[in-house]
């Protein structure tokens, strides 16, 4: 059996580490405000789910229906 070629690991760049994200982009720093804000809804939740998942659903037919028609008809010659 032949052994494994080593492959050595790059070093990284030590100007790419670490990245600093601004403090608006950050989604663990949000969770508080969002779970409270959920809790808050109450019962509207479920009906912030459905109009989102309503919205989803109208947003995907579009797609396909637009996808559809940019497909050429395609027509046999009559003969």
């Amino acid at each position: 059996m032949i052994p494994p070629t080593p492959t050595f690991i790059p070093t990284p760049d030590p100007m790419a580490n670490p990245i600093n994200m601004p403090e608006l982009l950050n989604v663990w720093g949000m969770t508080d405000e969002a779970i409270q804000a959920w809790h808050w809804v109450g019962n509207w939740g479920t009906v912030i789910q459905a109009l989102l998942l309503l919205g989803v659903v109208v947003f995907g037919m579009m797609m396909i229906i637009r996808y559809l028609r940019k497909l050429p008809n395609e027509k046999t010659p009559e003969s």
